[in-house]
Protein backbone atom coordinates (compact mmCIF):
# COMPACT_ATOMS: atom_id res chain seq x y z
CA UNK A 1 0.00 0.00 0.00
CA UNK A 2 3.02 2.33 0.71
CA UNK A 3 4.46 1.51 -2.26
CA UNK A 4 1.18 2.09 -4.04
CA UNK A 5 1.17 5.55 -2.43
CA UNK A 6 4.48 6.61 -2.67
CA UNK A 7 4.07 5.83 -6.65
CA UNK A 8 0.88 7.52 -7.02
CA UNK A 9 2.14 10.48 -5.04
CA UNK A 10 5.11 10.69 -8.25
CA UNK A 11 2.42 9.76 -10.57
CA UNK A 12 0.78 13.35 -9.73
CA UNK A 13 3.74 14.79 -9.25
CA UNK A 14 4.69 13.74 -13.01
CA UNK A 15 1.55 14.77 -14.23
CA UNK A 16 1.43 18.12 -12.46
CA UNK A 17 5.41 18.47 -14.20
CA UNK A 18 3.64 17.48 -17.36
CA UNK A 19 0.87 19.85 -16.96
CA UNK A 20 3.34 22.68 -15.84
CA UNK A 21 5.71 22.01 -18.55
CA UNK A 22 2.19 21.95 -21.59
CA UNK A 23 1.50 25.11 -20.08
CA UNK A 24 4.72 26.65 -20.59
CA UNK A 25 4.12 25.11 -24.28
CA UNK A 26 1.32 26.62 -24.94
CA UNK A 27 2.49 30.11 -23.30
CA UNK A 28 5.24 29.62 -25.65
CA UNK A 29 3.15 29.10 -28.86
CA UNK A 30 0.70 31.91 -28.21
CA UNK A 31 3.75 34.37 -27.77
CA UNK A 32 5.09 32.74 -31.72
CA UNK A 33 1.44 33.06 -32.61
CA UNK A 34 1.85 36.72 -31.64
CA UNK A 35 4.38 37.46 -33.49
CA UNK A 36 3.59 35.75 -36.83
CA UNK A 37 0.72 37.77 -36.72
CA UNK A 38 3.02 40.94 -36.14
CA UNK A 39 5.26 39.78 -38.93
CA UNK A 40 2.38 39.37 -41.44
CA UNK A 41 1.47 42.63 -40.43
CA UNK A 42 4.14 44.29 -41.22
CA UNK A 43 5.18 41.90 -44.61
CA UNK A 44 1.46 43.55 -45.91
CA UNK A 45 2.80 46.77 -44.91
CA UNK A 46 5.82 46.19 -46.54
CA UNK A 47 4.25 45.04 -49.74
CA UNK A 48 2.01 48.04 -49.56
CA UNK A 49 4.34 50.15 -49.52
CA UNK A 50 7.05 48.53 -52.03
CA UNK A 51 3.89 48.91 -54.72
CA UNK A 52 4.08 52.78 -53.48
CA UNK A 53 7.87 52.98 -54.36
CA UNK A 54 7.29 51.27 -57.43
CA UNK A 55 4.54 53.95 -58.69
CA UNK A 56 6.46 56.86 -57.58
CA UNK A 57 9.68 55.35 -59.14
CA UNK A 58 7.30 54.91 -62.37
CA UNK A 59 6.04 58.65 -62.19
CA UNK A 60 9.59 60.01 -61.85
CA UNK A 61 10.83 57.62 -64.70
CA UNK A 62 7.94 59.18 -67.05
CA UNK A 63 9.01 62.45 -65.86
CA UNK A 64 12.08 62.44 -66.76
CA UNK A 65 11.38 61.30 -70.18
CA UNK A 66 9.52 64.48 -70.63
CA UNK A 67 12.80 66.61 -69.19
CA UNK A 68 15.04 64.51 -71.53
CA UNK A 69 12.76 65.29 -74.68
CA UNK A 70 11.84 69.26 -73.41
CA UNK A 71 15.83 69.23 -73.16
CA UNK A 72 16.14 67.68 -76.60
CA UNK A 73 13.31 70.02 -78.06
CA UNK A 74 15.66 73.27 -76.17
CA UNK A 75 18.96 72.21 -77.69
CA UNK A 76 17.54 71.42 -81.00
CA UNK A 77 16.14 75.23 -80.91
CA UNK A 78 19.36 76.17 -79.72
CA UNK A 79 21.14 75.02 -82.72
CA UNK A 80 18.56 75.99 -85.03
CA UNK A 81 19.02 79.47 -83.66
CA UNK A 82 22.67 79.56 -83.95
CA UNK A 83 22.65 78.87 -87.80
CA UNK A 84 19.69 81.56 -88.53
CA UNK A 85 22.84 83.73 -86.52
CA UNK A 86 25.44 82.53 -88.55
CA UNK A 87 23.21 83.26 -91.50
CA UNK A 88 22.62 86.64 -90.54
CA UNK A 89 26.47 87.39 -89.47
CA UNK A 90 26.76 86.77 -93.05
CA UNK A 91 24.11 88.54 -94.33
CA UNK A 92 25.34 91.68 -92.43
CA UNK A 93 28.63 91.36 -93.44
CA UNK A 94 27.44 90.74 -97.32
CA UNK A 95 25.78 94.04 -96.39
CA UNK A 96 28.58 95.71 -95.05
CA UNK A 97 30.92 94.71 -98.13
CA UNK A 98 28.32 95.85 -100.27
CA UNK A 99 28.02 98.91 -98.54
CA UNK A 100 31.61 99.61 -98.87
CA UNK A 101 31.35 98.79 -102.70
CA UNK A 102 29.04 101.50 -103.21
CA UNK A 103 30.78 103.72 -101.02
CA UNK A 104 34.17 103.33 -102.99
CA UNK A 105 32.30 103.37 -106.67
CA UNK A 106 30.82 107.05 -105.23
CA UNK A 107 34.49 107.86 -104.65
Amino acid sequence: MKDSSVNLNQSVESSNEVEKKFSELHSMLKKVNKKFQEFDTLSKKVGRNSEKVESSTNDFAAIIEEATASLQQVNASIETITADNRLIAEYIQQTAESAENIKKSFI
